[in-house]
């Protein structure tokens, strides 16, 4: 789905002499772009957001940390207690908004996420920071804190 376990496989074909095409970034990259699906399974998906309902919450609230996860997603699971630990720490100072990647590759696309996990950074409707990939609690701390538009 997001290109790793489909690389080290490739990795391990080519070593035996096979001939291997690579979708670089994997399901995820492909589906962000809005590229056609064929034989794709339906699986249940938490409530997809609206783009327009989305941009406008984002622009609403002062301070927004935007989690952009997959229910698939090792490292987007091990950081969700944490998230959650810190939604409910800057309850009334941070919005958390959390954006499952299935099923809303709008909201991706517009974003320009094609990597998971992912958080965005927005204070007063201005995008401050994007970035990907498993953060540890400090680390995570930081994007709550930038949010807020303050320093510690």
């Amino acid at each position: 789905l997001s290109g790793g376990r489909s690389a080290q496989a490739a990795e391990l074909m080519r070593k035996e002499g096979f001939q291997v095409t690579e979708l670089k970034g994997g399901y995820l990259k492909w589906t962000t772009k809005l590229k056609p699906l064929e034989g794709v399974p339906q699986v249940a998906h938490d409530k997809g957001w609206d783009l327009a309902e989305f941009t406008k919450k984002v622009q609403q609230e002062k301070a927004v940390v935007v989690d952009f996860y997959a229910k698939w997603c090792a490292p987007c699971l091990k950081m969700m207690p944490i998230v959650d630990q810190l939604a409910a720490e800057f309850k009334g100072k941070v919005t958390v908004l959390k954006v499952e990647a299935d099923g809303n590759q709008a909201i991706l696309q517009a974003y320009g996420i094609d990597e998971i996990p992912s958080f965005i950074v927005i204070h007063q409707g201005k995008i401050l920071q994007k970035t990907s990939g498993f953060r540890e609690e400090p680390k995570l701390k930081e994007l709550f804190v930038q949010a807020t538009g303050t320093i510690q």
